[in-house]
Formats: structure tokens, C-alpha cells, sequence
């Protein structure tokens, strides 16, 4: 899935693309961190550090986020609370304050909506 694999511990690795690079004596070689990011995220973040000057410890995370599909939580519970939800297990993403004030996932316009769409569909 990815390039990421889950390992007996439960955290996640990737298949290590780079050692290619350092057979070839490339020591030098840059990354954004252990866990996965989606290209939105991964261009985000190297956004923020080339323009913005930031540490990579300056930006807030939210790990293996879970997004919940809010909107049809009050139609199919009737309690308010989120009833349909995406895990992003092993997936980094930036985070920002929400509208309540809660740390959320910074996804780009749409993606939301399209996780919790595919999230219906088959895989099999």
C-alpha cells in the first residue's frame, strides 16, 4: 500500500526506495520524517520549510488521523457524533485548528469528501 508496510509492532516502514541511492555512495539525502505523506501533504511541508523557514519540529502533526464524515453523523445517529470515518493509519499529515478549535488535518478542497466516498467502495 503505498511503499508502506506495517510491521509486527504496529508502526510502519516503508520499503526503503533510498538505498539505492546510498549504494551508489549518495550520502546526503533528505527527507520529511519516518511516516508516510500524501503529495498534498509532502508539498506542503516543503512549502513551509523553503518559504517559510520552518523546522521541521515547528509544524504541528496529526498521525494516522481518523476523518470523520460530520455531516451525516445527526441524519443516521441522531446523536451528533461522527458515524462514518476514514483511518489514515500510517499517514503523517499537518494540522490546523478546526472551526471548534480542535486540531484537524490540513487536506486540500474536496478530499475529505472523496475519502469518505471511496471509503464505501469495494476494494475486493
Amino acid at each position: 500500500l503505498g511503499n508502506v508496510h506495517e510491521r509486527e509492532d504496529g508502526t510502519y516502514g516503508s520499503d526503503d526506495r533510498t538505498r539505492e541511492l546510498r549504494d551508489l555512495s549518495f550520502v546526503h539525502r533528505r527527507h520529511l520524517g519516518p511516516m508516510q505523506m500524501t503529495t498534498d501533504t509532502a508539498l506542503l511541508v516543503c512549502s513551509m520549510v523553503m518559504e517559510e523557514a520552518k523546522q521541521l519540529a515547528e509544524i504541528p502533526w496529526i498521525d494516522s488521523p481518523e476523518i470523520a464524515d460530520a455531516a451525516a453523523a445527526g441524519a443516521e445517529n441522531g446523536t451528533g457524533e461522527p458515524s462514518d470515518c476514514v483511518c489514515m493509519e500510517g499517514f503523517r499529515y499537518v494540522a490546523r485548528r478546526g472551526h471548534g478549535g480542535e486540531w484537524e488535518p490540513a487536506l486540500p478542497r474536496g478530499m475529505k469528501e472523496l475519502l469518505i466516498r471511496d471509503a464505501n467502495n469495494d476494494i475486493l
